[in-house]
């Protein structure tokens, strides 16, 4: 992509400078920077830069290759054209093609020397030496290294010069290099003296910046201290509307726990008081059936057994006696199978009476959503499925659940009863767990009564199981 974008930018440049050379005003004695020159030392040149030093030398040689392909580049641009060259040496050295390098750097050299471009040839005749010392061709390293030396001497840049006798002094013998060694003294001189002038403007520029920032700080100081200061009394309204807000919370949260724990033991209260009335009237129920059913039945057997002779008159009214002693024992039967009943219809209470007595054992909380009216008019064979389905599940959270909390709630529509129950417990794996006995016992029933089952568990996320049974529904 870079390269593609090089390159259009290249062409558009040179389109760029068609157009302006046409349409440019002429300045008397103005002499002005050509526009491809100027693009070529401002944004090629540092682009092929910079992909080199990243050891992209491939990208760097195809902007080069295209910049060549200028008509007359060498003659109209010698210096722009040298400064590529340099480059194009470079990426062929990096690229292995050092035959091709020693010719391009043989073909340049002589430009070089034409137009004085001095730090140039510094720079040329430093990558000789380079590659001669990566071929151990020492000879020829030397005579490169000096000839970059020297004409950076020739240069008016001192780190230059510093940096090439260096290289020479550190790669080379050092006989006969006393006039470098010299050299190289008084340089690291001059630039260590030139550093310590700098640090000393410096420190002249800070201390006059010192005067200045002594003088303002006072002022900073007190606005920083009016700025906490203000920062500090809203933090303070902040903490104290926090701390009434927190309180005001943490009220209505104890009431909240108190109310709740109040309804808990009223309806644990409540529903212990259902039980033990309930069970006192079955306890009723079943002895008056047991016991008082059994003697009156036993009374009009034997009654009809005498014969005592009587006239017509009194016989019939004998007969009557029987019919009214009979009469009143289907009616006693009839009461107590309809007290009986009544506690099994009552099956809200049941269901508390069981959630109460699981949660005991298994020391978990529950939360029960029951309306009077959902299983009103159900049969028993329904309820019966229902209570036991309810059983096998609370039997899952004791036995593996692990559950703190329990849920349940029963709703009824027109046609259908909506059952869902749901605990916080350690859940298991549904492909681990598809055909456990439990899961089958609920599926089991509820397919009796024709309805639907969904069963949803993972790990660490409790469970949840979804019935939907039909209202009316055949026997299986």
């Amino acid at each position: 992509m870079r390269k593609i974008f090089l390159s259009t930018l290249f062409w558009g440049i040179l389109c760029l400078q068609v157009v302006i050379s046409q349409n440019s005003d002429q300045h008397s004695g103005a002499k002005k920077e050509d526009f491809l020159e100027r693009n070529i030392n401002n944004v090629f040149l540092p682009s092929i830069v910079k992909d080199q030093e990243g050891g992209k030398h491939k990208n760097a040689m195809d902007v080069l290759n295209d910049l060549f392909k200028t008509k007359n580049l060498q003659l109209k641009y010698p210096e722009s054209y040298s400064k590529l060259k340099e480059r194009q040496i470079v990426s062929l050295f990096a690229l292995g093609r050092d035959k091709k390098a020693i010719n391009t750097f043989n073909e340049i050299l002589p430009l070089k020397e034409r137009i004085r471009d001095l730090e140039g040839l510094s720079f040329l005749h430093s990558e000789m030496s380079n590659y001669y010392l990566s071929q151990n061709k020492k000879q020829q390293a030397k005579f490169h290294a000096i000839s970059a030396a020297n004409n950076a001497l020739r240069t008016k840049d001192k780190e230059l010069q510093f940096k090439k006798i260096e290289f020479l002094l550190t790669n080379f013998q050092k006989d006969g290099f006393n006039g470098y060694f010299k050299k190289y003294t008084q340089l690291k001189e001059e630039l260590v003296l030139k550093v310590s002038e700098s640090e000393e403007s410096l420190d002249r520029a800070n201390h006059l910046n010192f005067e200045k920032e002594r003088s303002n700080k006072k002022l900073i100081e007190e606005a920083k201290l009016l700025n906490l200061e203000i920062e500090k009394q809203k933090h303070q309204k902040t903490v104290i509307g926090l701390i009434a807000v927190i309180s005001l919370l943490a009220l209505c949260f104890v009431l909240l726990l108190f109310t709740k724990k109040k309804r808990k033991i009223f309806q644990s209260n409540e529903i212990e008081k259902e039980r033990v009335k309930y069970e006192e009237r079955d306890k009723i129920a079943q002895e008056l059936k047991g016991s008082v059913l059994t003697n009156l039945h036993g009374i009009r057997r034997n009654a009809e057994l005498f014969n005592l002779g009587l006239e017509k008159g009194d016989l019939e009214k004998y007969k009557s006696f029987l019919n009214d002693l009979e009469s009143l024992e289907n009616e006693l039967d009839k009461f107590s199978d309809d007290f009986i009943t009544s506690i099994k219809q009552d099956f809200n209470i049941s269901i508390h009476q069981l959630f109460y007595k699981k949660s005991k054992e298994g020391n978990f909380t529950y939360d029960l959503e029951l309306d009077d009216k959902n299983c009103e008019g159900l049969e028993d064979e329904y309820l019966n499925i229902i209570y036991a389905t309810l059983q096998e599940l609370l039997q899952n959270t004791l036995k593996h659940a692990k559950a703190t909390k329990v849920k349940l709630s029963i709703k009824r529509s027109k046609n259908d009863v909506f059952l869902k129950y749901k605990d916080n417990g350690v859940g298991f794996n549904m492909d681990n767990q598809a055909n456990g006995i439990g899961l089958k016992n609920i599926k089991s029933r509820v397919e009796k009564l024709q309805g639907e089952s969904s069963i949803f568990s993972k790990p660490e996320k409790g469970m949840q199981v979804e019935i939907k049974l039909p209202f009316v529904f055949e026997s299986v």
